[in-house]
């Protein structure tokens, strides 16, 4: 009877003291980085694009600043695009573009709407976050993310959409920065 007690009394001290670790704080790049930052969201069944919102536009601005990187917004996406669907098309013609930023993110989304479930509307957010640094373009990672959202009224559309998927959009962002920064990039 005692053992037990003990056993609850260890594990009931290590949650406990769990509780007190602090999260491992950002990778921070050495020293301040530029980095050009697209983010847009896809239309669906069309080759146009239209800017983030700003509430998931300022998320990634902030999620970059705190790993001391410098972000300038591509504002104008569209006329680089000339109409190409392929992220690697897209790349490239940011990549061209950008010629003073150290590392170029792209952050592409599309909003879909999938049902109505119990009373609220069911979206799904599709991204494809890619970072790529500018000296060595074959050497750039990313990761594509699938982000379940409700919404509570009909008339919200996919920028709702995209405002309620920020907060996981920001993380996966922050994710792929820490992998990048925390292995340099060999010449």
């Amino acid at each position: 009877m005692s053992l037990s007690k003990n056993v609850y009394a260890a594990l009931t001290v290590g949650l406990l003291l769990g509780g007190c670790v602090k999260p491992a704080p950002p990778v921070a790049a050495p020293q301040p980085s530029p980095v050009a930052l697209a983010a847009f969201r896809a239309l669906p069944e069309s080759t146009e694009v239209v800017a983030a919102p700003d509430r998931l536009t300022q998320a990634l601005v902030e999620e970059l600043r705190s790993r001391n990187l410098v972000p300038t917004q591509v504002s104008e996406v569209q006329p680089l695009f000339g109409g190409g669907r392929s992220s690697i098309s897209r790349l490239e013609a940011l990549a061209g573009e950008q010629r003073d930023a150290a590392w170029l993110v792209m952050v592409e989304t599309e909003a879909s709407y999938f049902a109505q479930v119990a009373g609220k509307y069911r979206w799904v957010v599709s991204a494809k976050i890619s970072l790529v640094p500018v000296a060595a373009p074959d050497q750039g990672t990313g990761m594509e993310v699938d982000v379940p959202v409700f919404l509570q009224f009909s008339h919200q559309k996919g920028d709702a959409a995209l405002a309620e998927a920020t907060p996981t959009l920001r993380r996966r962002l922050g994710e792929l920065l820490d992998e990048a920064l925390a292995a340099p990039v060999s010449p």
